[in-house]
């Protein structure tokens, strides 16, 4: 026989999982308040890189990069690190993905 105090429990738990809102952040498809997800814009190389959203990377050893050939830098685009010109912001070259913005 289980004590009195984790039968309370667990039926307070029940209580409060019942009462608590439906999480839709899930985003699932019958959901009426589901929005789209925001999937990051795919660039690629030879396109100019938007002002917007483009996170020029001032320290490239945090991502393991040496300094950039002259004239080009390394970005941060829809969650890629890329080199761009850093006069035209033309996407030279898609290196690898990244998780975060480290500097």
């Amino acid at each position: 026989m289980l004590p009195r105090t984790l039968i309370a429990a667990a039926g307070v738990i029940c209580v409060t999982a019942a009462l608590a809102p439906f999480d839709i952040s899930l985003g699932h498809a019958n959901s009426p308040a589901s929005e789209p997800a925001q999937v990051p814009r795919s660039f690629d190389v030879g396109d100019i890189a938007p002002r917007d959203g483009t996170h020029i990377v001032s320290r490239p050893g945090l991502y393991g990069l040496s300094v950039p050939p002259d004239g080009d830098v390394y970005a941060v685009l829809g969650g890629q690190l890329v080199r761009l010109d850093a006069t035209s912001r033309k996407i030279l070259s898609r290196m690898r993905p990244v998780d975060a913005i480290v500097d």
